[in-house]
């Protein structure tokens, strides 16, 4: 059973963030799509995992369940054996008023896969500008046979134009694949009945991206986080966090993703308390160093 370890409210008061964990109930060399389930009055629209820095699991996939109340994570050790316990994050959205079915309504899930099996699958999901929606998360999985040696992912990340890329690799031992990228959407304009009597009010989604680099290393874990309303009189959410992206840039022998993971900030500085995502990467059995971007993605209503 899913645990939640954190929610959060926007500045208006109205939308609701829940983070919810799960793991897998045995250490395994691979894991494939362990859940993590959000509360029934919520639907999933973000995620992520983690997997083993040591000697190294790497993440095959982080994606949403068909359904929309959950998240999906794969792992696998590669050439090393690592018998690990994968963890699974989904992050749940609720607003006040609407049911399950009214905020699926203003969600769109598009899901798109590579045309073949390659060395190095790269692909993008688009996002319906044109019908007035706006991207705040997205996943990936790769796609490959039991018996492959690996392909394993390098890039889940946003262009706020207009799609979600996903992006993964084979690594020392040939492994080609195909990979589904995952874009979730939100309709830029939402109304929501407020007051006694009831009274529908329209409000504007507002998206906010907060990403940093790293510097070039074999092993490197960053952090970004949204942003908070300045003071006074004091410091408060002003976004909920809705969706993770994280990047290695393209490279041989090449460095993998790890952990992809929503945290909270809490006491520390320069944000006392706030939330964000953490991206891990690693180069696996022959040396390699390389950046990496993370990206924490939030929305409010104004």
């Amino acid at each position: 059973m899913a645990t939640k370890i954190f929610s959060m409210n926007d500045s208006s008061g109205l939308l609701t963030v829940s983070v919810f964990r799960d793991r897998a109930t045995t250490p395994a060399s691979k894991h494939t799509e362990v859940e993590c389930e959000v509360d029934d009055d919520m639907v999933v629209i973000g995620g992520g995992a983690s997997g083993s820095g040591s000697p190294g699991a790497l993440l095959t996939a982080s994606f949403p369940r068909e359904d929309r109340k959950a998240w999906l994570a794969s792992s696998k050790d590669h050439l090393i054996e690592d018998k690990h316990v994968l963890t699974c994050y989904a992050i749940g959205l609720s607003i006040s008023g609407m049911g399950f079915q009214e905020i699926l309504n203003l969600l769109n899930f598009a899901e798109e896969t590579s045309p073949s099996k390659v060395s190095h699958p790269i692909w993008w999901a688009p996002v319906p500008v044109d019908r007035g929606f706006t991207l705040i998360s997205g996943g990936f999985r790769v796609n490959m046979d039991s018996n492959d040696p690996g392909n394993l992912a390098t890039g889940s990340f946003p262009d706020f134009a207009q799609q979600w890329t996903a992006r993964s690799k084979d690594h020392v031992t040939p492994s080609k694949a195909t990979i589904t990228s995952f874009a979730i959407s939100i309709k830029k304009l939402i109304t929501v009945m407020q007051g006694m009597p009831p009274i529908p009010k329209t409000f504007n989604v507002d998206v906010r991206s907060t990403t940093d680099w790293s510097g070039a290393g074999q092993q490197v874990t960053i952090e970004a986080f949204l942003p908070l309303s300045p003071p006074p009189p004091a410091l408060r959410n002003t976004y909920v966090l809705t969706g993770l992206g994280a990047e290695t840039p393209p490279s041989e022998p090449g460095n993998m993703l790890w952990e992809l993971v929503p945290i909270m900030n809490e006491g520390k500085t320069p944000n006392p308390s706030s939330y964000g995502a953490r991206a891990s990467m690693k180069d696996h059995v022959e040396f390699s160093k390389n950046l990496i971007k993370v990206w924490a993605i939030g929305m409010r209503l104004v």
